[in-house]
């Protein structure tokens, strides 16, 4: 039997997953990723401006990979023994496979403040650590705040709308360049 082993609980993965599984009834096919909740960054700029609950932006990776006939294997993905063709959790644990996909992701390593000052760098993913940097920025942040989008893509043009449309809970919209 062919071990497939999907390492992180991203877009690809959400949507191969099923038609690999029906097709490959002969494959144990496990869905590998560090929680069962995975936060949709797509949903991000939706959030921020107050158009989505937090709850809706969240999808049930567990969920998904029992509907689909996946194995689910909650474990961060830490690094990968090729020679023995086996990936290793942050748990310690080693996870076989004969195929292996990777979709883990990217991450923006975290901002600095420097002493007394009112700066704050925010990295959007993963989503989750956005949201709490998010949200402990918006309780100090002044009443118009300023804020600078670094990114020409989708989705840093939609975070800076969000950014600059009139917040939710009566608060101006932010000054965004």
């Amino acid at each position: 039997m062919t071990r497939v082993l999907l390492a992180g609980g991203g877009h690809t993965h959400l949507v191969a997953a099923p038609p690999l599984a029906a097709g490959a009834p002969r494959a144990r096919i496990a869905l590998l990723a560090p929680s069962p909740r995975l936060l949709y960054s797509g949903m991000m700029p939706g959030w921020l401006a107050g158009r989505h609950a937090f709850d809706d932006c969240a999808i049930d990776l567990g969920r998904v990979a029992r509907a689909a006939g996946l194995e689910w294997i909650e474990d961060t993905l830490v690094d990968v023994d090729f020679r023995a063709r086996e990936a290793i959790g942050a748990s310690g644990r080693r996870h076989p496979y004969d195929l292996l996909s990777l979709n883990v992701g990217s991450e923006n390593a975290p901002g600095e403040r420097a002493p007394g000052s009112t700066v704050r760098v925010l990295g959007a993913k993963p989503f989750a650590s956005f949201v709490a940097g998010w949200q402990a920025w918006r309780r100090e942040a002044p009443p118009a705040p300023r804020c600078v989008v670094v990114g020409g893509g989708a989705a840093a043009v939609e975070i800076a709308f969000a950014l600059a449309a009139p917040a939710p809970d009566g608060r101006r919209a932010a000054s965004v360049t």
